[in-house]
């Protein structure tokens, strides 16, 4: 019976014309100095203008499907013709429009064939469904800016429409015949798939349960799951059990940080290895991070990787997908040496034929980068969507759909590079001139800070003419093979993207004016204040959505986000030994702002007695560096005659170097090891510490952002919505990221540690109701000399 419904659901692929015929025609270079896919609104007012000049026998955006059976294989091809003519109820003739910057009047079917393929395409879907021996075919280009029209016309049989197509239809019988092949490997593995450890952990099982029943009803599911249960094997092992029932085609795992891919990696890995599993996956990473060149530039003329990808990329795909299983980025990167491909457009490839993509939240949420393809039904692509470290997703999602770069000096600072470019020198000297008026009028009324529900209009037709007339640049350089300014590229691509942001600017978003401290200048800011509707329009498409995290306090705050009612909620306990967990609260020390001075060297000598407490390895989180910096000054003066060693976070660390800041934890120390640090960073979660690697944690203050007007922004519009404006602005955020450093202590159920929390706010009902269930009432000390006491019971324990 299983059998049969893989076969059924491998039997019916569903496409767009346009991709059916992109895949098949797809050629040429990678080449990103041209923002193409960023001109969709130019280019659709274009169509619709040229549309309306058509005639009254010219029917525009007509929608076709179709049905065909091809080696056992049934498609349904959809799509919209951009103009079909009917004469008399027949359709005659079928166009296509397309905006170029190219010069029109050279182009030739071999300059974009897969526009023709496009247009033949909807003529042979017209001649099956309406039976006609023959139609015209014509190809509408528009060329940008000029205004320029050429129309390419043909008249084609059926017969050789027919024959045309056909070999699209076995190129992708091809390729879907090593999908299902694959398919069924992948299938028949998970279903004799044997757990990969001796037994569940406690929680473990319910874990895996819950994701499979939420899957299975196509649902949503909010999980929050404490370190140690094992949630990334739990939930990979529910989700594939699903996909195996035909319940998804692949799996999205959606990461806040690099850790959380390699733990998924790692899990993966081990059920290929122990379990059997016969599974494909790839690693989206950073182009940045993957890139082969000492510097990235994506175009044909100064990357060899990107020249002619498209008609490479292909075949070195179909030669991996039969031969490899993991593409993580050491894969990529020896696979694009070998075929000479850009390892990271080659992951993206990849990503269409795999089973499991893992990446960040940006190819699914940012609404510039997000990528088509991972969140479609259209095209029969069902995505199960599985987001890692929940808790960072609503910040990450707001930042996406904000912005802070409109100025006036930054467009003055380009308009020095672009000189000799009359138009965009034009539009960036009435934009900047608007600015100008704008901080003028604002300083005149002596209102530094002003704030307005909508984004002005005469500002977004700058904008608007501003990255038209980039266009026309970087199509001029392009031609010319002339290179451009990376800082010009760059803020033309930040104009690009805050038009999209523009485009999905609603009532939960606002824009704010703050002239400059010397009044010589205007910020203008884009604030998203309400990510809900932007998580849930990102992924209403997919199959099924499952947020888990270890820290998703208070549950309702998240669930509001993340999608409201129609989800289901499973809170879990540790698997753990609570008493091997001891938190305290020193809450007669104020750390706010205007009592530092006063309480530094308190703190310093609290955090002195705390290490004093047994011997071992510690990490103490601050607010900010300033803070850090002000109590690591007195600590240090204080700590000269004890068995110490002391290290530092610093701002803007490599890479390379926060590994050495870890790699101290992880030797062998004869002197207790002080680690300082900035609560949220990387080090303040998604590091696993495990053993004696890290037995103390002290965390100074309850994490609050920083009071801002922004953020002020943020507490007016949620008090206005709920009456929680301070704790969805503040609070909550803050606590989160106390909840994430105390989960650096207590990694396996060997372990034994204290958190000390410093904060006289601690003590107050609405902080002691946001402690998760599986942790013990935090016990609360006044001195010093209490400090040492409860120390002392606990270790002579433990």
């Amino acid at each position: 019976m299983q059998k049969e419904q893989d076969k059924q659901n491998q039997n019916m692929i569903t496409l767009s014309v346009r991709d059916f015929v992109e895949f098949a025609y797809q050629h040429g270079s990678i080449d990103t100095r041209f923002g193409g896919a960023s001109r969709a609104r130019e280019g659709a007012m274009i169509h619709r203008r040229l549309q309306k000049s058509m005639g009254s026998s010219y029917q525009a955006e007509v929608t076709l499907k179709y049905q065909r059976i091809f080696h056992n294989h049934v498609f349904n091809l959809w799509g919209r013709a951009d103009g079909v003519v009917f004469r008399n109820g027949i359709p005659v003739l079928v166009d296509e429009i397309k905006t170029t910057t190219r010069n029109i009047m050279m182009i030739s079917e071999n300059d974009y064939p897969e526009y023709f393929a496009q247009a033949r395409t909807y003529a042979w879907m017209l001649c099956s469904e309406n039976r006609l021996k023959e139609i015209e075919v014509q190809l509408t280009f528009y060329q940008v800016p000029s205004g320029t029209i050429r129309q390419i016309k043909e008249k084609d049989s059926f017969k050789s429409l027919c024959e045309y197509v056909d070999k699209m239809f076995q190129d992708w019988s091809k390729w879907i015949n090593l999908r299902d092949q694959l398919t069924i490997q992948r299938n028949n593995s998970i279903r004799n798939m044997p757990f990969p450890f001796e037994g569940w952990r406690k929680g473990q099982h319910q874990i895996a349960s819950a994701v499979y029943r939420t899957i299975e009803k196509k649902g949503k599911l909010v999980c929050q799951a404490p370190t140690g249960i094992g949630k990334t094997m739990g939930i990979l092992i529910g989700t594939l059990h699903a996909l195996a029932r035909g319940n998804g085609n692949r799996i999205y795992y959606a990461t806040a940080r690099t850790t959380g891919a390699e733990a998924v990696e790692k899990a993966l890995t081990c059920l290929q290895e122990r379990s059997g599993l016969s599974l494909r996956y790839v690693t989206f990473v950073a182009k940045d991070k993957i890139c082969l060149k000492e510097t990235r530039k994506c175009n044909p003329d100064d990357c060899q990787f990107a020249d002619h990808f498209y008609d490479r990329v292909k075949p070195a795909v179909y030669e991996l997908l039969r031969a490899e299983q993991k593409f993580d980025s050491q894969k990529l990167i020896s696979a694009s040496k070998k075929y000479c491909l850009c390892p990271f457009e080659l992951s993206l490839y990849l990503g269409q034929w795999c089973d499991v993509i893992i990446g960040d939240y940006n190819y699914i949420y940012d609404p510039v980068i997000a990528l088509q393809g991972l969140n479609e039904s259209e095209n029969g692509v069902k995505t199960i969507l599985l987001v890692d470290e929940a808790h960072h997703l609503v910040e990450r999602v707001r930042d996406m759909y904000s912005n802070h770069l409109i100025c006036k000096k930054n467009f003055l600072e380009i308009r020095k590079k672009v000189r000799q470019i009359n138009g965009f020198y034009k539009a960036l000297t009435k934009t900047a001139d608007y600015l100008e008026q704008e901080r003028v009028a604002l300083t005149d009324h002596d209102e530094l800070w002003h704030v307005e529900k909508q984004f002005p209009n005469e500002l977004l037709q700058h904008l608007r003419r501003v990255a038209q007339a980039g266009d026309g640049m970087i199509s001029q350089f392009t031609q010319q093979r002339k290179s451009i300014d990376e800082k010009v590229l760059d803020f033309y691509f930040e104009i690009r993207r805050i038009l999209v942001i523009c485009d999905s600017y609603g009532e939960e978003s606002r824009t704010s004016f703050a002239v400059s401290d010397d009044h010589s200048d205007i910020h203008i800011g884009i604030h998203c204040l309400d990510p809900a509707s932007a998580i849930f329009d990102s992924t209403q498409m997919c199959q099924s959505v499952i947020y888990f995290s270890a820290t998703l306090s208070p549950l309702v705050y998240f669930k509001r986000f993340l999608g409201g009612t129609q989800m289901s909620l499973v809170n879990l306990d540790s698997p753990y030994n609570a008493d091997h967990f001891l938190v305290l609260t020193a809450d007669q020390i104020s750390t706010r702002y205007k009592y530092r001075q006063q309480t530094f060297k308190q703190i310093s000598e609290m955090l002195i007695a705390f290490v004093q407490g047994h011997k071992g390895n510690y990490l103490f989180y601050f607010p900010s560096y300033a803070y850090m910096n002000l109590v690591y000054q007195d600590f240090i003066g204080k700590a000269k005659r004890e068995p110490l060693n002391i290290i530092r976070q610093n701002q803007e660390m490599s890479s390379e170097e926060k590994e050495a800041y870890l790699d101290q934890f992880q030797q062998d120390q004869k002197k207790s090891l002080v680690g300082f640090a900035i609560l949220g960073s990387s080090f303040g979660e998604s590091i696993d510490l495990t053993g004696e690697s890290l037995i103390g944690v002290a965390i100074i203050g309850v994490g609050l952002p920083m009071i801002s007007r922004e953020n002020d922004m943020l507490r007016d519009y949620f008090q206005n919505q709920n009456h929680q404006g301070y704790n969805y602005a503040y609070m909550y955020p803050g606590f989160s990221k106390v909840l994430q450093a105390m989960g650096r202590v207590i990694r396996t159920e060997v372990d034994r540690g204290v958190a000390l929390l410093i904060d006289d706010r601690y003590k107050e009902r609405r902080y002691q109701e946001l402690f998760p269930k599986y942790i013990n009432t935090p016990e609360h000390v006044r001195n010093i000399s209490e400090l040492r006491e409860r120390l002392d019971a606990f270790w002579g324990k433990h």
